[in-house]
């Protein structure tokens, strides 16, 4: 079920560098209220009639003021992802690091199984299955939250409510603001990766740390490696659960 609780918007990406982007900022305000997919090179994938679940709002960022805008994420009948379309460099012996802030909304009520709220990719420039890996945040039947992914290896540990959001017995409820870190540093040696995620609160406090290991050694992590290029972005489908709000997206890619 859709939670209407706000508008959202989506991003304008601010490049650094020449050639392929070495940083790329999204902040979304200078994106038109809808759907991402179009806007400043995004694209959303596969190809459907409502990508509304991966849309564009006002006055829902982080300042929470007309014309600040961020990207709404929301349950969608169609499995579906919007990607960045301009790439950073990631050669072996490079560090992509992803950061954005983030909030969630839930409604009243909990799945029968974890369901996903929040889920970040990075990949191939359509972070389809051969090429990609994800992390995000899962709602669980007993109220608390799942932080989980596999980059290459699988990794996750529980959140409280009180540490993430409360869900109410009625009504939506609306977390405070969040901030998601990721750093990926590709080895020199082949199929080889270094990878933590981080949720912290606004005063920097970390709220929980994922760290994948690097022995999973199949089809996937191989095309992960031999990657030239990467791309991020979001998916939603129709398991998802309440709302995911994503406001000023920042990529790095560093020796």
């Amino acid at each position: 079920m859709r939670l209407h609780l706000f508008r959202v918007v989506a991003c304008a990406g601010i490049a650094a560098t020449v050639g392929f982007a070495e940083s790329l900022v999204y902040d979304f305000n200078n994106f038109k209220e809808g759907p991402i997919e179009g806007q400043h090179e995004w694209n959303v994938y596969d190809m459907v009639k409502d990508s509304s679940g991966l849309s564009v709002m006002d006055g829902v960022g982080t300042r929470g003021v007309p014309g600040d805008k961020a990207l709404v994420l929301q349950q969608s009948d169609e499995s579906i992802r919007c990607v960045t379309g301009e790439p950073l460099r990631w050669l072996p012996g490079r560090t992509l690091k992803a950061e954005f802030d983030f909030r969630l909304g839930a409604a009243a009520g909990n799945p029968r199984l974890n369901a996903p709220v929040m889920t970040f990719m990075v990949g191939n420039p359509l972070l389809s299955e051969k090429a990609r890996w994800q992390v995000g945040i899962e709602m669980r039947p007993d109220g608390d939250w799942q932080f989980t992914g596999a980059m290459p290896d699988k990794a996750d540990a529980r959140v409280y409510g009180e540490n993430l959001l409360i869900r109410s017995d009625s009504g939506v409820s609306l977390s405070e603001w969040f901030r998601f870190k990721l750093v990926v540093k590709k080895l020199a040696e082949p199929d080889a990766f270094e990878t933590r995620a981080e949720i912290s609160d606004t005063q920097g406090k970390v709220v929980k740390t994922l760290k994948f290991g690097s022995e999973t050694k199949d089809k996937i992590t191989k095309a992960m490696w031999s990657l030239p290029r990467v791309h991020v972005g979001f998916r939603v489908n129709r398991s998802q659960q309440g709302i995911a709000v994503i406001d000023n997206l920042s990529l790095t890619a560093t020796d």
